[in-house]
């Protein structure tokens, strides 16, 4: 009898977050469509390929004036490693579909969604947001590494990169806030990693070879 008040009790819980996801993706989706073009600029920010090329620039950078932040941008691709790995197992475990790609949001809703972003949110697989896992994890490792003054240029953005995976239609409410909370856990995980372990082997091999 526990065990199905149990089981019962975990999927109102799933129900509420799911009644939950459909009523924010539709309230996201209908706002003022001229912000689709801004939103999508500002997307961009969160893929990952924002991520490699700005940790190149930073590792041309470093090779050439200051080791420190060399030594930052192999975090920077660590972090990539990482992030990619864990939302790639993530998104083929939980297969959850996209907001444009979910029939019974749309029955429900009596709202029909498209995919604001087709060059980008290509995969089928929903949960988690990876933009919001790159963006927060990338946070934590430039606050780190830079200072309390990173916070104005990452808050400022960061609510708009949230808001644009609801509002462009490929992502639930849900999904970007597990995105979130992962990218700052494996932020700090990652970190202490790093520092543990992956830079004094670094810092050892340039000496070796360069």
């Amino acid at each position: 009898m526990m065990k199905k008040n149990h089981g019962s009790q975990k999927n109102r819980f799933i129900q509420w977050i799911i009644d939950i996801d459909y009523r924010s993706a539709k309230w996201f989706y209908t706002q003022n469509p001229k912000l689709i073009p801004l939103l999508k600029i500002i997307s961009l920010l969160g893929t990952i390929q924002f991520w490699v090329i700005l940790g190149i620039l930073m590792f041309i950078i470093g090779v050439f004036f200051d080791q420190s932040i060399e030594n930052f941008s192999v975090l920077m691709f660590m972090g990539v490693i990482v992030s990619l790995s864990t939302i790639s197992i993530l998104k083929i475990i939980v297969k959850r579909k996209r907001p444009y790609q979910d029939q019974k949001l749309r029955e429900i809703t009596n709202q029909e969604f498209v995919n604001r972003e087709p060059y980008i949110s290509k995969a089928q697989q929903s949960f988690p947001s990876g933009h919001m896992f790159y963006w927060l994890m990338e946070f934590v490792f430039f606050y780190y590494h830079f200072g309390p003054w990173v916070l104005i240029p990452f808050l400022t953005i960061l609510p708009l990169i949230f808001t644009s995976r609801i509002y462009l239609g490929v992502h639930f409410l849900s999904d970007v806030l597990v995105g979130s909370l992962m990218g700052i856990l494996f932020g700090f995980l990652t970190h202490f990693v790093f520092d543990m372990y992956i830079l004094p082997l670094y810092i050892k091999w340039v000496a070796v070879f360069f």
